[in-house]
């Protein structure tokens, strides 16, 4: 109280060095000629409505001061008189917050602050709002009491720092000409100074912005309100406040980048069945290809990862949040696309709905890592059904052929997929033309062979429907019995066998043929190199030529049986045994090998050799046709092991020689 009392003594000294409106303008700037028109408008107003009577009469206003009748004779008494006035006024202003007190049940060790509010309890750090020159203002130094104004310029709309969820600072600007806040107030004497709050704070001694400043302080990530104080010499004081916003733009990072990631995977459907469940795509995408879904960001947390499916058409059949269960996916080759949504909603609710649209438009960041499904049936079908028995049709016996021959082809018993697309019909083998209900055929035997595969092309492996059609002549037949099926293992390292079976028995009126009567169309004969896999082959008897009957020329019987070569070998993991090493040599021996064909290592080189067409699925089936026996006379080659091979007798046989390492 003193240390203000001897400000105002001080002032009113300065003010006192002349007459109050001498030498000093209406808009001078200066603290003591400002304070000089204050004091004669005080004066002035005083005068007119309490001036004693005595000093209407002399018409010295400086008496009202306490001072001399000629301005210029003041002394330092004045000061004092000033202060005096001043104690008078405290006195009056203490009797009335005494009989206020009494009035309202105030008692002793109750504060009343400068708005007369009552602080019967402090919470910890709080204080009373006061101030040194409270005393000097002629009416109480806050602003009215509506609610503080927005300061002018709008909200302060800024982003949170790089990787932080706060933003370092905030300018109190108005938008005019982007004045600073504490250049735009302005007072009719000097504003001493500004101060700024945080607004909803109930501890005063931490609510100012004092270290770090406004301008330097950590402005979390939402809604936050700065209170601006502007206050004068005088002690009066206004107030506006800022409204911050501080926005979230960055999205979440998911923990493995997705660059680093394949974004596709393909799944085959478990065995017998057609679907997965929308969940297992997500746990095999993650454990086959590394992906986690698990992601960061510098206000969240606790980013929650939405799991999507989107189909092909563009419609999301699963979202894990909406969807309590996992639907079924179903069919085969369908494509899918994962989608993970890593959603940053930290600052979902930190805003109300009176903000700004640019500041509502940015509550909810979302990262999105997307991969393609593709679901794959691999299993074939089940099994075949309604294969046909061997069977006979009969022509007369001036007849070369049969007009047409019917039967029904077989059917698959089933598939994992079948209610997913079209199941393709069996498709026949025999080459060159394939076989079809209702062709014609001649006299004899003809082998029938289907393949079976599902809608995704998936072949039924190992197995083919095979069954013989015999188109026979009723006068004198020739009835033929075909050897027993016969399977045998390839010899080693050698990519065939050597079958044998018995010898095919053929009758014509009750009387066995001569051996001389039966053969071989293909060329083949028992104990010679046969390839690997499965082929049929078929047995002639011709009839005797007696002239005694008619077309005796024309009959004739045929059969077939079934060759089987099983490999047992495992593969080698040094396969150069197998291979010819390429020879680019200039002398004879390199050019030896233009004109004469090479066999690579443990292939048949001399005598007799099949040459067989392989099914078009007989990487499946390992079925194949014998076209014709041919006779080989190639040369061994030098294998990639640089070993030399030579031609040497088939073990078992005389009918043929393969190439062997030269001892």
């Amino acid at each position: 109280m003193l240390h203000s009392k001897l400000n105002v003594a001080l002032l009113a000294v300065l003010a006192s060095a002349s007459p109050p409106g001498s030498g000093c303008a209406e808009d001078t700037d200066s603290a003591v000629c400002m304070l000089q028109l204050k004091n004669r408008d005080d004066y002035d107003e005083h005068w007119d409505t309490e001036r004693p009577s005595h000093a209407a009469q002399s018409g010295d206003m400086t008496d009202f001061f306490g001072g001399a009748s000629e301005p210029a004779k003041r002394s330092e008494s004045d000061g004092h008189s000033l202060i005096a006035h001043q104690d008078s006024i405290e006195e009056s202003h203490a009797q009335d917050n005494a009989e206020h007190k009494k009035r309202h049940g105030i008692f002793n060790n109750d504060i009343m602050d400068t708005l007369g509010e009552v602080h019967s309890h402090l919470f910890d750090g709080e204080g009373i709002a006061s101030d040194p020159l409270e005393h000097l203002a002629p009416h109480h130094h806050s602003h009215d009491d509506d609610k503080c104004p927005e300061c002018p310029g709008g909200p302060f709309i800024g982003q949170a720092d790089s990787g932080s969820c706060f933003h370092g600072g905030a300018d109190i600007h108005v938008d005019f000409d982007d004045e600073d806040i504490e250049e735009f107030f302005g007072d009719n004497v000097l504003m001493r100074e500004w101060k700024y709050y945080k607004e909803g704070c109930h501890k005063p001694a931490q609510c100012e912005f004092i270290d770090p400043d406004v301008n330097h302080h950590q402005f979390p990530v939402g809604k936050s309100v700065v209170r601006v104080e502007g206050i004068d010499i005088a002690g009066n004081m206004n107030e506006c406040h800022r409204t911050v916003y501080i926005l979230d733009k960055q999205a979440p990072k998911f923990v493995v980048p997705s660059k680093e990631v394949d974004t596709a995977i393909e799944i085959d459907f478990p065995e017998n069945t057609c679907s997965i469940t929308a969940d297992k795509p997500f746990l095999e995408y993650e454990e086959v290809n590394g992906f986690i879904d698990e992601a960061t960001d510098n206000c969240d947390k606790q980013v929650t990862i939405v799991k999507k499916l989107e189909n092909a058409q563009g419609e999301v059949v699963y979202d894990s949040s909406k969807d309590s269960t996992f639907p079924e996916l179903k069919g085969p080759n369908q494509t899918y696309k994962l989608i993970y949504e890593a959603i940053d909603d930290h600052s979902a609710g930190l805003f109300h709905a009176d903000a700004p649209d640019a500041v509502k438009n940015f509550i909810v960041e979302t990262t999105i890592h997307e991969a393609t499904l593709t679901l794959n049936d691999v299993q074939p079908p089940y099994d075949f059904q309604g294969c046909p028995s061997d069977f006979f049709v009969e022509i007369e016996a001036h007849e070369t052929k049969h007009a047409g021959v019917f039967w029904t082809p077989p059917t698959i018993t089933g598939d994992n997929c079948e209610e997913f697309g079209e199941i393709p019909e069996a498709e026949e083998q025999t080459k060159p033309a394939p076989m079809y209900p209702g062709m014609p055929l001649e006299v004899g035997a003809h082998p029938v062979q289907y393949a079976f595969k599902d809608a995704s092309g998936n072949y039924i492996q190992d197995k083919e429907c095979t069954f013989t059609i015999t188109v026979e002549q009723k006068a004198h037949p020739v009835i033929l019995t075909c050897p027993s099926n016969v399977t045998v293992r390839t010899l080693e390292h050698a990519d065939f066998g050597l079958p044998i079976w018995d010898e095919p028995v053929a009758m014509q009126g009750g009387k066995v043929l001569p051996p001389s009567f039966i053969s071989y169309p293909q060329g083949v004969q028992p104990n010679m190199p046969f390839a690997f896999g499965t082929t049929v082959i078929t047995v002639k008897a011709t009839g005797e030529i007696t002239g005694n009957r008619k077309d005796e020329h024309l009959m004739f019987d045929e059969c077939t049986f079934v060759v089987t070569v099983e490999d047992p070998q495992i593969p080698k993991i040094d396969g150069r045994m197998y291979r010819c090493k390429d020879s680019n040599r200039g002398d004879a021996e390199g050019l030896h090998s233009l004109t004469k064909p090479v066999a690579k290592p443990y292939e048949v080189c001399s005598g007799l050799a099949l040459d067989w067409i392989p099914h078009r699925a007989y990487v499946d089936t390992h079925h194949y046709d014998v076209k014709y026996v041919v006779e080989r006379n190639f040369r061994c080659c030098r294998s990639e092991m640089k070993v030399d091979h030579v031609c040497k007798p088939v073990p078992g046989t005389n009918t043929s020689s393969y190439c062997v390492p030269e001892e």
